[in-house]
């Protein structure tokens, strides 16, 4: 199988068709689909729940995507039951070690050091969260296919889906490794970003009184939410 045939391209190549960044789109499949066969077949697997043990389950964002699984809450109950009674195993433990104060927490959010300090509390994950884990290889498969065929036949495609998020950008210029192909994606970049900083402007200005006579179009209305999504990652609202 060739490249451009592989699933991952054919994967890429519907993602484009749809407005935002593609790499979230088929992260959060990967991601989807991870927690689909957990609960469908592996909630009772002695590895399964060995790895969400140590876990403590799914991060919250995946533990409520659990949730949206028509006729798995039974898997979703198992889950959550095994996460609640190693939860009150560590309990003991944790009570009985030296909590940091309010203030501390904020100091060490401050510096940017507010995992390090909880590290050894019995209450937080020992590993992190298995579908996270997943969405994330699945993120850098789409990425490197997304680099490979950038300025063969997807980079029209991707100006038209609106380019990618800024945290998805970040991780292609740090994988690339060809200048031509980096300056293609910053290119298509500056042109996508650069029509939607107009539309955003556009809709700040027909907001203003003096101006809503004129009608505020489809694009300028949805440039608000295609602005968060495009600097912060495309996310789901359930």
């Amino acid at each position: 199988m060739t490249v451009n045939q592989s699933a991952t391209y054919q994967q890429l190549q519907l993602a484009l068709k749809k407005v935002g960044c593609p790499i979230c789109q088929l992260g959060q499949q990967t991601g989807h689909g991870y927690l689909d066969s957990i609960l469908w077949e592996s909630v009772n697997d002695p590895g399964t729940r060995a790895k969400l043990t140590e876990s403590l389950g799914f991060c919250g964002r995946h533990t409520r995507e659990t949730l949206t699984f028509a006729g798995e809450k039974l898997g979703v109950a198992i889950i959550q039951r095994a996460v609640l009674q190693e939860v009150a195993r560590r309990l003991p433990v944790a009570s009985a070690m030296p909590q940091r104060t309010i203030l501390q927490r904020i100091q060490d959010q401050w510096r940017n050091q507010a995992d390090a300090p909880q590290a050894d509390s019995p209450l937080n994950p020992t590993c992190p969260c298995p579908a996270c884990v997943q969405q994330a290889a699945g993120e850098k498969r789409a990425l490197h296919v997304l680099l490979e065929h950038l300025q063969q036949d997807l980079d029209e495609p991707l100006r038209s889906a609106g380019g990618l998020c800024l945290p998805h950008l970040q991780d292609a210029l740090e994988e690339c490794r060809q200048p031509e192909i980096a300056a293609a994606l910053i290119q298509i970049q500056q042109s996508v970003w650069q029509e939607l900083g107009t539309h955003l402007s556009e809709f700040i200005r027909k907001n203003d009184h003096r101006f809503q006579g004129e009608k505020i179009t489809e694009g300028e209305r949805a440039a608000v939410d295609r602005a968060v999504a495009a600097l912060t990652g495309e996310y789901p609202i359930r």
